[in-house]
């Protein structure tokens, strides 16, 4: 069993960051930092777990898309308090992985969270431009938001 959980991130370009690219990331229509994850408030048993969905919208002439690797489009580590610190490349976190039934598209990725333990967690969404045919120099723009585990759950 899972709880849907569906993160809007929007990305414009910037000329004033290293990445040339500005994001951020709303849920529900409200922006967010941080994103919170707490099974007891949500009524969640401790075998059920969450199911992000993140939607990409380029604003502003934007033209990225998710990388289209699994092992490249998200990289994770713990955090021992909310940072932002982007993960070094292929960096996972046990319980924090890419849906292994959805493949990554351009503008949709799916995530599962577990949820298993009190933790940060800082995260990478890796993105390309349109059109890139990615390899091994790839360059990818990255996106670090803050994810806070609160709990495991109940029996």
């Amino acid at each position: 069993m899972s709880k849907g959980r569906f993160v809007d991130v929007f990305v414009e370009p910037d000329s004033s960051e290293p990445s040339g690219y500005r994001f951020h990331m709303e849920e529900g229509g409200k922006r967010r930092s941080m994103l919170q994850f707490n099974k007891n408030n949500d009524k969640m048993k401790k075998s059920e777990h969450y199911r992000i969905e993140f939607m990409l919208h380029n604003t502003k002439g934007a033209d990225l898309r998710f990388s289209k690797i699994k092992g490249k489009v998200m990289w994770a580590t713990e955090v021992p308090e909310p940072i932002e610190q982007c993960p070094a490349e292929g960096d996972g976190v046990e319980g924090f992985y890419v849906d292994p039934t959805e493949y990554p598209n351009d503008r949709k990725l799916h995530v599962i969270n577990t949820d298993m333990k009190v933790q940060f967690l800082s995260f990478a969404l890796n993105f390309v431009p349109d059109g890139t045919q990615e390899g091994p120099d790839t360059q990818y723009i990255c996106f670090d938001p803050i994810i806070a585990n609160e709990n495991g759950g109940y029996n």
